[in-house]
């Protein structure tokens, strides 16, 4: 039986480069990828580069609900996050790529159980936080999805309370066409009213996410 106290909140968990790679998709919680992290005394974990990955669900179904996918049949998202990943390797060259992790939600939050997704839910600003940084997978409506913006909210709450953590947005040069690794703004404000939310319902959750994160300023 589930210890209802340990879901209040979940663990950190990541999926490394490596297994990433392996799965050629993006893998969902319960295929065998996903691994927990165990935080050092101060909530460092331990030495891995974490990169928590933020995107609009492009599949069948909405974000959160069942049978809901985060891709499309080509892939299209998890190509974007390997590319991203690369070029992250390619820049910074000291990263080892050994202990570089991803966390992304389809894989890092349970999809099967709801008790255990909505402890996952419930900490994204923690699992956020632990991580090196986060790289935004932008589109033409990314900024207008209320599950996006949160997570802009809490990278930004980081940057400003303790300036160790990074944002990176994939996004698309018009001029060539193509798309690369760019550093975030700093200082770009998130009204959460004016964002659309697909389920009135999620509302409440996303102004738990909204108070949870002021805590960290």
């Amino acid at each position: 039986m589930l210890n209802k106290e340990k879901l209040l909140f979940d663990g950190l968990k990541v999926v490394y480069y490596s297994d990433f790679i392996k799965s050629g998709r993006i893998p969902k919680s319960g295929d065998g990828f996903t691994k927990k992290i165990a935080p050092k005394t101060g909530g460092l974990s331990e030495g891995e580069f974490i990169i928590f990955f933020s995107c609009r669900w492009i599949g069948t179904g909405d974000a959160g609900h069942p049978g809901a996918s985060p891709d499309d049949n080509q892939n299209t998202q998890y190509q974007r996050m390997v590319r991203a990943l690369n070029e992250l390797l390619e820049v910074h060259p000291h990263l080892d790529q050994q202990k570089l992790c991803v966390w992304l939600d389809y894989a890092c939050v349970d999809q099967e159980h709801d008790s255990l997704k909505a402890a996952g839910i419930v900490s994204l600003p923690l699992n956020l936080a632990q991580c090196s940084a986060m790289i935004s997978l932008i589109d033409d409506n990314y900024y207008e999805r209320s599950w996006c913006s949160i997570k802009v909210m809490m990278i930004q709450t980081l940057r400003r309370s303790y300036r160790i953590h990074m944002w990176f947005k994939d996004a698309l040069d018009e001029v060539s066409g193509t798309r690369f690794l760019r550093k975030g703004p700093i200082g770009l404000e998130i009204n959460m009213a004016e964002k659309k939310v697909t389920y009135e319902y999620d509302r409440p959750t996303l102004m738990f996410l909204e108070r949870q994160t002021k805590l960290l300023e």
